[in-house]
């Protein structure tokens, strides 16, 4: 902060699940038939992607 400013909270962020300990590498993604059409795949300079149901339960089992 500059002189005379005060730091504020801009953002609330709540974490669900941290994954950072098992991460899931694009190679794992792509060899997945269900998986490698992911839009993080192929739009990855983006910022928040959505995921369908269906991605998200085979997510579940690779984070098992």
């Amino acid at each position: 902060p500059g002189e005379g400013q005060k730091v504020k909270l801009r953002v609330r962020v709540r974490y669900d699940r941290i994954l950072l300990d098992r991460p899931l590498y694009k190679a794992f993604l792509r060899s997945d038939p269900a998986l490698c059409d992911m839009t993080i795949l192929r739009f990855p300079r983006g910022t928040n992607f959505a995921v369908s149901e269906q991605e998200w339960l085979i997510l579940e089992e690779w984070l098992a």
